[in-house]
């Protein structure tokens, strides 16, 4: 069998690409075509998302252990890029956008946990 050369490189839109492949075996001549579509994309074509939710509301059960235990993982935001592709490098980063002194959150895993005890009877909204 031989795998010839690109055959066609039709150019279908701007970041679009189809390839025909044609592999035949010369003994019988009998051959199959494969096609292979490519498309490129930017980097900044792919947006995060979260995976379930962009609005979370979570209730915590107020126990002794619950202020003992600073810095337990306490619920976890999941975002994804926007697309099949996954590269090291384009790996979604986290960052509570308005740091406060109550919660910090895993850069990597999106998982956050309190800095320091929660009281009852308050309202916590962050950004």
């Amino acid at each position: 069998m031989q795998v010839l050369p690109l055959i066609e490189n039709n150019y279908l839109t701007k970041s679009d690409y189809l390839l025909t492949i044609k592999v035949f075996d010369r003994q019988h001549q009998l051959s199959v075509d494969c096609y292979l579509n490519i498309n490129l994309i930017q980097r900044y074509q792919l947006t995060p998302k979260f995976l379930y939710s962009s609005i979370y509301n979570i209730d915590l059960i107020k126990s002794a252990s619950n202020y003992e235990r600073l810095r337990q993982r306490l619920f976890q935001v999941i975002a994804l890029l926007d697309h099949e592709v996954y590269d090291k490098n384009l790996e979604v980063r986290y960052r509570i956008i308005d740091p406060n002194q109550y919660f910090i959150i895993n850069r990597q895993t999106g998982y956050i946990a309190t800095k320091q005890s929660l009281h009852d009877h308050r309202t916590y909204e962050f950004n």
